[in-house]
């Protein structure tokens, strides 16, 4: 059992916890709860005092069941990964399976030059790939050393690049972490930047503190603002929250 040192629960209160953990004979952490000064479980801020795992060596999937304080399960995240520990998918969904979210299945593409870069797909309940709301059935992306998406392109079920309903066949982003900005330009089948059926071919998206999304503007990638009928003559949206 490895005994976490106390940390403060939340800087407005003064309860600590701390984190008891049990692993197997692998190393493998196998159950995980918080618990208060009085060794009684603890609800964080999340809803739920502790996990337990499961691991299938066979099938490359770890499980994690979320415990409440009363030893109900709440939900259930399943991973599976590749011969190199690396997540390829990812499951999640609570005890009703009323509200479920699949991450598709990732295969790896390995190669030096590319950095991180992988295929993504879903499959239904009996393995079959899914088509995704763009049309496509697989998308390819590559990642910068932040995780962050910097390419991603539409591919049909031959992984043969494919455009979306507007012209797309894919994205290239660039970051200004000064800015907090994201510049989206639109590609065609070659990997170029053009504009789209809808006239843009740049989307520049601004965030706030907190990582969410204040600001949408739209342009040619001549530097003119652009719109289009969805926007009912407005060049970008903005979002306030309350």
């Amino acid at each position: 059992i490895d005994k976490g040192d106390f940390i403060p629960k939340d800087i407005h209160e003064e309860l600590t916890i701390r984190r008891r953990t049990k692993r197997d004979n692998k190393g493998r952490v196998i159950e995980q709860f918080s618990l208060d000064q009085n060794n009684q479980y603890v609800k964080l801020d999340y809803g739920y005092c502790g996990e337990l795992y499961e691991y299938d060596d066979v099938l490359q999937t770890k499980t994690i069941s979320y415990i409440l304080s009363d030893g109900i399960v709440s939900g259930k995240r399943k991973l599976w990964y590749d011969k190199k520990g690396r997540v390829i998918a990812q499951h999640d969904m609570n005890v009703d399976r009323k509200n479920e979210e699949f991450i598709g299945f990732r295969e790896f593409v390995d190669n030096q030059e590319l950095g991180c870069a992988y295929y993504i797909h879903e499959e239904d309940e009996n393995g079959k790939i899914k088509q995704f709301d763009n049309g496509s059935f697989y998308v390819y992306y590559e990642d910068d050393e932040k995780g962050r998406t910097i390419k991603e392109f539409y591919l049909d079920s031959n992984k043969i690049p494919i455009a979306n309903k507007y012209g797309d066949y894919g994205l290239e982003y660039k970051y200004d972490d000064s800015l907090k900005s994201i510049t989206k330009t639109c590609l065609d089948e070659e990997g170029q930047p053009h504009n789209n059926a809808l006239g843009y071919g740049i989307v520049r998206v601004h965030k706030d503190e907190q990582g969410r999304e204040i600001k949408q503007r739209y342009y040619t990638l001549e530097g003119e603002p652009a719109t289009f009928p969805e926007l009912l003559g407005c060049y970008g949206l903005c979002y306030i929250y309350t």
